[in-house]
């Protein structure tokens, strides 16, 4: 197989790849926003012409001036919700995301130990917002059957977690 040759600058952007979404991820504290910047600043990078010597110095300031553009944006966003009242100050203690965790946990298992059908059911309803009568004609039972499959699944996953 032949050997790719990249350009100077390419082989520049992918070895301080890494380098660069750390950076970003610094910044606004998410890994997969932080790919976003990066893999932007690549192509901002290549609208213009730079000399070898800059491409890295150039790539890290593209970077940090797009993640500080995502900050500044999520600032006045969060301003413009603010005033109108649409924020909630109440964010979930940590004892209420283990709570949580130990829900999903528990549901996941109340999932996995359900007959394919009911978990089909459920998801046709619940997900695919198919109607009773879609469910029926999909699987291929009456209306009434389909009703009671993600009734049962309901009332399943509510008594796995306890929130009855």
């Amino acid at each position: 197989m032949p050997r790719v040759t990249l350009d100077p600058v390419t082989a520049d952007y992918i070895e301080d790849r890494e380098r660069l979404i750390g950076l970003a991820t610094r910044i606004v504290d998410s890994r997969a926003i932080a790919e976003e910047i990066v893999q932007e600043s690549w192509i901002k990078l290549h609208d213009k012409s730079y000399p070898k010597a800059k491409t890295k110095p150039v790539l890290t300031r593209i970077v940090s001036n797009l993640a500080l553009d995502i900050l500044r944006r999520r600032s006045r966003e969060n301003d413009v919700l603010e005033l109108h009242g649409l924020t909630s100050v109440d964010t979930p203690d940590s004892e209420q995301v283990v709570a949580a965790r130990q829900n999903l946990n528990r549901a996941i298992s109340a999932l996995q130990t359900m007959p394919k059908r009911k978990i089909r059911a459920l998801r046709l309803r619940a997900y695919d917002w198919f109607s009773y009568a879609e469910i029926a004609r999909v699987m291929g039972i009456s209306r009434t059957r389909a009703y009671e499959l993600v009734e049962e699944a309901l009332v399943e996953l509510t008594i796995s977690i306890g929130e009855f």
